[in-house]
């Protein structure tokens, strides 16, 4: 499998902290693959999209199980057009 690769899905809360605020999102594409997004400076925008459709790139993170991990390389939120597509 290549360790880079673009997705299509919707941005799911998996952690949140005391306050329930989301710190931690997965990517649940739209074949049913979920992928968990590691924590960097690309990634902290997205805990804004929950329960939203988003474009990324990503890099396959070694070592990882399921659901596996990714890093963010970029991403943007899709408009229902491109659902559509």
């Amino acid at each position: 499998m290549e360790t880079q690769f673009s997705i299509s899905g919707i941005v799911v809360p998996a952690a949140w902290d005391r306050e329930g605020v989301i710190t931690a999102v997965l990517i649940s594409t739209f074949n049913d693959t979920d992928y968990l997004v590691h924590a960097d400076e690309n990634s902290r925008p997205l805990l804004g999209y929950a329960r939203q459709a988003v474009w990324a790139s990503v890099e396959l993170l070694p070592g990882s199980d399921e659901p596996q991990l990714i890093r963010v390389l970029e991403f943007r939120p899709l408009r229902n057009t491109d659902l559509e597509e």
